[in-house]
Parts: structure tokens; C-alpha cells; sequence
């Protein structure tokens, strides 16, 4: 009774494993075949090898681990064994349409979820970004970073913007260390905001 009842249990099984195979299959075909060639012969006759290796390779696996399953609880009996097989040939023939609508039902269901989950609800406002950019700052002589680190300054903590490069006597140094002191004639080379760009000036320039 065990091993009839797991073998039952394990026919609605192989038949949602073939559908789930062969939508693998797909999807690993169109990976690996160009769009503009997916209808010549030869990218078909792929796609059905594709299809093919895949599925059996899934119900094979899936048959074998049923055998392992069956050498330990199958019954001595013959004639068990021969009442097991006529049932799972009589489940096989007349649920075999009930078993594929399940499957596909569930493929197009998983199809659903995947496309709900790729597509944006179009009632949804779309999500706003804060426009980055980079600006270039000339060190005045006057100014409160004149002389200064970029570690003094705490101009990332205070401003949210970054000095991505200095620009000093014609050599730009990209990513100063915190460590830099900054000097009158200096372009600096700000990324940012706009808000953060204003106040990495502010900063700079007033303290």
C-alpha cells in the first residue's frame, strides 16, 4: 500500500516536472539563440534538441529516484506488483488530461507572477532619482578651505558631496586622499546634487 500510494503520488508529479522542464528548456533556448536567428532551421532544430536534453534529462533523474525508492518498500508479491502497475496505467491513462491542465495551469501561473514581478504597476508614480553631477570649484585665497585637509573640511559628512579629483598647476590628481591640503588656485572637481553641490560651496567657501 506504501509503495502504490507513493507511485500514485509521484504521477501528477512527473507530469508538472515535464511542463516545468520544458518551459526550462525554452528559456534556455532563448538565452542561448539570437533573436534575429530564431527562426531559421537550424536555431529550431536547437531549440528541440534543447527541449529534448532537458526533459529527459529531468524525467530520467526523477524515474531513477522512484527505482531507489521502489527497491525498499516494493512488495514481494507478484501479483502486488502486477495490481500496482495496472492501477498506475489506469491512473496514467485516464487522469493524463487532468494531470497536463495542472501543469499547465501552474506554468501559467508561474508566467504570471514572473511578468507582474518584471512589469511596474502603471498606476504606480514612477520612482524619482536626484540628479548627479559633477561641477568644478576654483579655490579662492580667501576662502575658509585654503590651507586645509579634506579631512578638516568633513566635506562628505557636511554637504554630501565628493572631491573626486583636484586639478593643481595642470596635474589632476584623481580621488585625493583625506589627507590633501587644499591651496589658493585649486580646481576642485565636485560630484553631487544640486543641494549637495550648493552646500559643498558653501562649505568650502564660508566654513
Amino acid at each position: 500500500m506504501l509503495w502504490g500510494g507513493a507511485c500514485l503520488l509521484a504521477a501528477p508529479i512527473a507530469v508538472i516536472l515535464f511542463f516545468r522542464a520544458r518551459a526550462l528548456a525554452d528559456v534556455v533556448a532563448d538565452a542561448l539563440i539570437p533573436a534575429r536567428a530564431a527562426q531559421t532551421a537550424r536555431s529550431q532544430a536547437l531549440r528541440r534538441g534543447i527541449g529534448l536534453l532537458l526533459i529527459t534529462g529531468a524525467m530520467a533523474a526523477f524515474f531513477l529516484e522512484i527505482a531507489l525508492l521502489s527497491g525498499s518498500i516494493m512488495p514481494a508479491q507478484a501479483w502486488a506488483r502486477g495490481l500496482v502497475g495496472l492501477t498506475l496505467l489506469a491512473t496514467g491513462a485516464f487522469g493524463w488530461r487532468r494531470f497536463r491542465r495542472l501543469g499547465a495551469e501552474s506554468l501559467q501561473t508561474l508566467r504570471n507572477v514572473l511578468a507582474n514581478d518584471a512589469e511596474p504597476d502603471p498606476r504606480e508614480p514612477a520612482p524619482t532619482f536626484p540628479r548627479i553631477h559633477s561641477v568644478r570649484f576654483v579655490v579662492e585665497a580667501e576662502a575658509v578651505a585654503c590651507g586645509r585637509s579634506l579631512r578638516d573640511l568633513e566635506l562628505r559628512a557636511r554637504s554630501g558631496a565628493s572631491v573626486i579629483g583636484i586639478e593643481r598647476q595642470g596635474v589632476l590628481r584623481v580621488n585625493p586622499d583625506a589627507e590633501t591640503r587644499l591651496e589658493a588656485g585649486d580646481t576642485l572637481l565636485l560630484m553631487g546634487d544640486d543641494g549637495q553641490i550648493q552646500q559643498a560651496r558653501a562649505v568650502l567657501t564660508r566654513g
